[in-house]
C-alpha cells in the first residue's frame, strides 16, 4: 500500500502550502474470478473440485487461493480443509 499527498504552493515559497488529505492506494487490485469451481470427483465423505486460475490478477501474481464451503444446508460460508498434493 502506497500513501499520497499534495502539496498546493505559490510565490510564497517560504510559507507552508496547502495540503490535501491522505489517499492510500494498493499496486494491485483484487483478482476477479469469472468461473465457479468444478466438481472433479464426489464420494459420501468427500468432494474434489477444481478451478482455473483467474484470467485479471489485478495486476499483481496470485499468492495462494483458499477454498470455502457451506454446512450443505445454505449456511454460511467457511474455509474448508485441503489436502495438498
Amino acid at each position: 500500500m502506497y500513501r499520497f499527498q499534495v502539496e498546493a504552493y505559490n510565490f510564497n515559497l517560504d510559507a507552508p502550502g496547502a495540503r490535501s488529505n491522505i489517499t492510500s492506494v494498493y499496486a494491485c487490485d483484487v483478482p476477479y474470478i469469472e468461473q465457479k469451481p468444478i466438481k472433479v470427483q464426489a464420494t459420501q465423505s468427500s468432494i474434489s473440485i477444481k478451478w482455473n486460475e483467474p484470467k485479471d490478477n489485478g495486476g499483481c501474481s496470485i499468492q495462494g487461493y483458499s477454498v470455502h464451503i457451506d454446512d450443505g444446508n445454505q449456511g454460511p460460508f467457511v474455509e474448508a480443509n485441503v489436502e495438498n498434493d
